[in-house]
């Protein structure tokens, strides 16, 4: 239970705080995604910020940047192994539920634990839907999932506040 409460608290304490954040406070190495204008987006690590242009590395040989007069948008991003769990949980379920269902319906024989091809479906969705639902969460708690903050405009408020 203190881990449901950690997890629920921690799941809106950390996108605030990062709503809170310019972009003038963010670290090196902090991933973000640009928008320009145009609506092209580059995404990468934060190198650095000056007065007139942002540094992002897309890759270990390839960095880019980006002039701040371009900046439609700036969002932040993390993992959230909280909704990789809640995802991995819904898409193992219903894959279990499905395939489980589908299983059981293949079988009109009677054994102890069900009698019959609506029996057998109803065991076989319930069992491979419990087993889907564990899996999928595992799965999906380990890998997460990336979430984008948006920053609140203007990005910067003068000159001798950037780095």
């Amino acid at each position: 239970m203190r881990a449901l409460i950690l997890g629920a608290v921690l799941s809106v304490s950390l996108p605030s705080a990062l709503l809170s954040q310019r972009l003038v406070d963010l670290q090196q190495g902090t991933r973000v995604m640009i928008t320009d204008q145009r609506g092209k987006e580059v995404k990468g690590r934060l190198i650095k910020i000056s007065a007139d242009s942002v540094f992002v590395r897309q890759t270990a040989e390839e960095a880019r940047t980006v002039p701040m007069s371009n900046v439609k948008s700036v969002k932040v991003g993390h993992v959230s192994h909280l909704s990789g769990l809640v995802l991995g949980a819904v898409y193992g379920g219903l894959i279990g539920v499905v395939g489980g269902g589908l299983l059981g319906a293949m079988d009109d024989t009677c054994d102890l634990l069900a009698c019959g091809r609506g029996e057998n479906m109803a065991f076989g969705a319930g069992a491979f839907g419990t087993v889907g639902l564990v899996l999928g969460s595992m799965f999906g708690l380990m890998g997460g999932k990336e979430v984008w903050q948006s920053l609140p405009m203007p990005l910067h408020e003068s000159s001798s506040n950037s780095r």
